[in-house]
């Protein structure tokens, strides 16, 4: 029942933010590398190294959809990607002991940060980062509380993905590690996170 009610409470979390960023994303270019990364996915192209390339497919498949804005759908795109990285913090929180409410104003403190809240409006590589990140968490959580294979895979699944989609990924390694010290996996286990 405590599983069930988190996930509905995670689902509404990241339904509320999801609309809300959505409907204030930017219909235009925002600041920074905002262009560079709006463009390189209406286009297919390159951003500055080092590339960012699940960023760029993501955003590629998601501006052809049918928006009648391509360019505001792929900022767009990363307000769901912070709505599922404030889910996740609310997740990682439940698993950690927290109690619902805290994990929920946590959850809703990171997503109306100003700084979040901007990146979560415009095409960024940060709100993809958030996400994978509080994701990979979870799974290295998880298996440090259950010790159950799936949660050791999706953390390996999920620290791919973030090391292939951001550099900064390696400076959370040692976060991992504590989580992921608390059990030892099997030969076979390991090898197959591994891979």
């Amino acid at each position: 029942a405590e599983r069930r009610r988190d996930a509905l409470t995670g689902t509404a979390v990241f339904t509320a933010f999801a609309a809300l960023f959505w409907l204030g994303r930017s219909r235009s270019f925002g600041m920074g590398d905002s262009p560079q990364h709006q463009l390189a996915a209406l286009l297919w192209a390159v951003p500055h190294p080092p590339g960012y390339p699940l960023q760029t497919a993501l955003g590629w498949l998601w501006s052809r959809l049918p928006w009648s804005d391509p360019g505001a759908a792929v900022n767009g795109l990363s307000g769901l990607f912070a709505a599922a990285a404030a889910a996740a913090l609310f997740a990682l929180l439940r698993l950690g002991g927290a109690r619902r409410a805290a994990a929920l104003t946590g959850a809703a403190l990171m997503a109306l940060s100003p700084l979040f809240w901007y990146y979560a409006l415009v095409a960024e590589v940060r709100a993809l980062n958030d996400l994978l990140a509080l994701a990979a968490a979870c799974g290295a959580c998880a298996w440090a509380r259950d010790g159950k294979p799936r949660a050791l895979l999706a953390f390996a699944l999920l620290l791919g993905l973030g090391l292939s989609h951001h550099p900064t990924f390696v400076l959370l390694l040692p976060a991992y590690a504590v989580w992921l010290a608390k059990r030892r996996p099997s030969a076979g286990l390991a090898g197959r996170a591994a891979a």
